[in-house]
């Protein structure tokens, strides 16, 4: 009779599975998102005009080209106040 401890018997080779990394999907729901836009007066200091349009007259634009841009920017008209002529 075979002693049971001393019968060896090979392992199968059985080549490890490793298991698949978890996928784990978030979902968000969309932020609820409030744009309030305010446009204040800034207080501008008096200046040459000559001056002014010398320092800036590459960045500067004309109204129309100003009111193209800020339609746009979705920036609605009645908010654009335009300054008086003198």
């Amino acid at each position: 009779m075979m002693d049971k401890c001393n019968s060896h018997q090979p392992y199968e080779h059985v080549p490890r599975v490793s298991q698949k990394p978890q996928t784990i999907i978030v979902v968000y729901d969309q932020p609820k998102v409030i744009v309030v836009r305010r446009y204040t007066r800034t207080i501008v200091t008096l200046t040459n005009p000559d001056e002014y349009q010398n320092q800036f007259d590459t960045v500067l634009l004309d109204t129309s080209a100003l009111l193209d841009l800020a339609r746009r920017l979705n920036i609605e008209e009645n908010m654009i106040t335009l300054p008086s002529i003198q």
